[in-house]
């Protein structure tokens, strides 16, 4: 992804939740390469997926923040990093 080959991303994040399904990192991963992109709505379903995995997953929160700010939706991005904040 830092790289910028979003392709060859997209396959190795879809890998990775395949084979660790019930693991956070890999949707939060993912959801970053959306968000990179400009899929906002389905980066926050990734979102919602590593924070259901994990409630303290607080990578989750501060993505989701970030989008919500994109989308000009600020008090639910205000929620978000105030999560984030506390999940650590």
């Amino acid at each position: 992804m830092q790289e910028g080959d979003f392709e060859k991303a997209a396959e190795a994040f879809t890998k990775a939740i395949d084979e660790n399904s019930g693991d956070p990192v890999p949707y939060i991963n993912f959801a970053n390469l959306l968000s990179a992109v400009g899929e906002l709505d389905r980066a926050l379903k990734f979102y919602d997926r590593a924070a259901a995995l994990d409630e303290k997953a607080g990578a989750a929160y501060y993505g989701a923040g970030n989008v919500y700010v994109m989308k000009e939706r600020y008090q639910e991005a205000k929620d978000m990093f105030e999560k984030a904040h506390r999940t650590g």
